[in-house]
């Protein structure tokens, strides 16, 4: 039987929607992912005290199947921290991990201003009013996602137009509810690539469908050394459940199936020079039995190619500039990010990475070319001592 806390947490407004509620959640858990190790530094236990509470929120009550690797000290604690929260409702949770962080760190208010300030900003450039209607936010998505949803479905489905629309439609739908879900009712624990859980273990379920970064203004240097301001727009995701015919049709095809050792890293480099036959890169991919963390980056370099080659690396120092010297089992998932290396071409994070469930889906994305460059589609197995992971993936280019 579960032992229900009854504890009341100050300064939350009991009376308050559950929309509220989960959004001030949603932001307060990514002010804690992009701030603790720069701005903040936590203690131990408060860090396992903040996981416990998260994972509360996202998955319910502590289940005998949760358990952890044998060597995952910080799993181990915040599993005992999370089983001290018996029965605790959902929004008791979020009203814990609201307020501890508050206590913590004052300046969480300032940071719910900022968020909603951006949030609205993001409307406008959708061309909406600042409360639109779902069918006008529908109508704007589906505006945005068109181009890409159709090349996608029409790699998936090249000669039947029927299934082609079906899919398409399919997409949107998620892309629409997504979207709705995180910017008017906040909900938490999945879908986007913001990724709310604080500290992920092995078989967590993490469901990407579209990237809410903002368009990023940033500055790259072209081959004449010549400074410009180049727009990366963000990257979609979404998943698809027909995963045993994914695998099955890529044991057929050369070059499509990887097995990733444990504690390796391995990236898959796709060479997509920019040119009249291509604009946007897809990919997607699927693991046996567990999960395995993927990213997106791109490298600005002119590639020696016309064309689109794929080869396999084991990662090196080569992307040690993502490297954070305050990860942790903690990891905070953090958006695009720069850090130049001396002789070594600029890199730019797409999409962070973090641990996908596509042991259970396949997860497939698309991102219009910024430029000149190299993809870098990353896979990441480091994370796990003892369990090595294969990996189905396939990646193409559409005009």
């Amino acid at each position: 039987m579960c032992a229900i806390s009854t504890e009341v947490p100050l300064g939350i407004n009991q009376n308050a929607s559950y929309g509220d509620l989960a959004e001030k959640y949603r932001w307060a858990a990514k002010f804690l992912k992009e701030k603790e190790g720069k701005a903040f530094h936590l203690a131990y236990d408060t860090r396992v005290r903040l996981a416990a509470l998260s994972k509360q929120v996202s998955c319910g009550p502590y289940t005998a199947g949760c358990e952890v690797g044998f060597l995952d000290r910080f799993g181990h604690d915040r599993n005992t921290s999370w089983r001290s929260l018996g029965c605790m409702e959902k929004e008791k949770a979020m009203q814990q991990f609201i307020v501890e962080l508050e206590e913590i760190c004052p300046e969480l208010s300032a940071f719910y201003d900022v968020e909603k300030r951006e949030q609205v900003a993001r409307l406008v450039r959708l061309g909406l009013h600042q409360e639109p209607t779902a069918e006008q936010v529908r109508e704007a998505l589906n505006r945005e996602n068109f181009e890409q949803f159709s090349q996608y479905a029409a790699e998936q489905y090249p000669n039947e137009p029927d299934k082609r629309e079906a899919l398409i439609k399919q997409l949107q739908n998620s892309h629409f509810e997504e979207y709705m879900a995180q910017v008017f009712n906040g909900r938490t624990g999945g879908p986007l690539n913001s990724g709310e859980e604080i500290a992920d273990s092995e078989g967590q379920r993490v469901t990407a469908v579209s990237s809410a970064l903002d368009t990023s203004q940033l500055v790259v240097s072209d081959a004449n050394s010549q400074e410009r301001l180049v727009a990366i727009q963000p990257a979609s995701m979404w998943t698809r459940r027909d995963i045993r015919e994914f695998k099955e049709a890529i044991k057929q095809e050369e070059n499509g199936v990887i097995k990733v050792g444990y504690g390796e890293t391995v990236t898959v480099l796709v060479r997509v020079p920019t040119h009249e036959n291509g604009s946007c890169i897809f990919w997607e991919f699927a693991t046996d039995k567990y999960d395995i963390a993927f990213g997106l980056l791109f490298e600005w370099t002119v590639s020696d190619t016309s064309g689109v080659s794929v080869h396999v690396s084991e990662m090196d120092d080569e992307e040690d500039e993502f490297d954070d010297e305050n990860s942790s089992q903690a990891d905070l998932e953090r958006g695009y990010a720069r850090e130049p290396m001396a002789n070594k071409p600029q890199v730019d994070q797409i999409i962070p990475v973090y641990r996908r469930d596509c042991y259970e889906e396949v997860f497939a994305g698309s991102h219009v070319y910024p430029g000149k460059g190299v993809y870098l589609l990353k896979f990441d197995n480091s994370y796990s001592l003892w369990r090595s992971k294969t990996l189905y993936y396939r990646v193409y280019y559409s005009k």
